[in-house]
């Protein structure tokens, strides 16, 4: 099993649907994304109406803004189809057994419990380290914080 090492000894508890605009506010901005999760789907989360209304609307504007994206799952089943169909560019990679989650950016870590379900951002409690890197890049980042991967 692939799990998160954390390097971050804070741990906060978000309220169910504060990750409806903490997953943007990492993401926008950033010229490079990894997203690691076991399970997606186009989950909705609060943006600007002209970037759109889920996952899949905001990772397709990251795309054609430039970024580079990285998505690794434990399977590509139904429910990821429609995010990653909009992807043009993005490096997408299963991982069998993937139980680790998070969010990275060239300058950003999110990792904790939830995963980019409906359920996980809208409707659980979840726990998540939120931190800034001095990595120099996304990747180099994930590599550190997820062994293995």
């Amino acid at each position: 099993m692939i799990s998160t090492r954390s390097l971050s000894s804070s741990l906060l508890h978000f309220p169910p649907r504060a990750l409806t605009w903490l997953i943007p506010s990492v993401l926008f901005g950033a010229s490079e994304a990894v997203l690691v999760s076991p399970w997606m789907e186009d989950v909705p989360l609060l943006l600007p109406p002209e970037v759109g209304r889920g996952l899949g609307d905001l990772l397709a504007f990251l795309e054609e803004k430039g970024a580079e994206l990285w998505v690794f799952l434990r399977e590509r089943d139904g429910r990821a189809e429609p995010v990653l169909a909009r992807l043009k560019r993005a490096t997408i990679r299963t991982v069998p057994d993937l139980h680790a989650k998070g969010i990275f950016t060239e300058r950003v870590v999110l990792t904790g419990s939830a995963n980019l379900l409906w359920s996980s951002v809208h409707r659980n409690v979840e726990s998540v380290s939120l931190w800034l890197h001095g990595k120099r890049d996304a990747l180099t980042a994930v590599r550190e914080v997820i062994p293995g991967l």
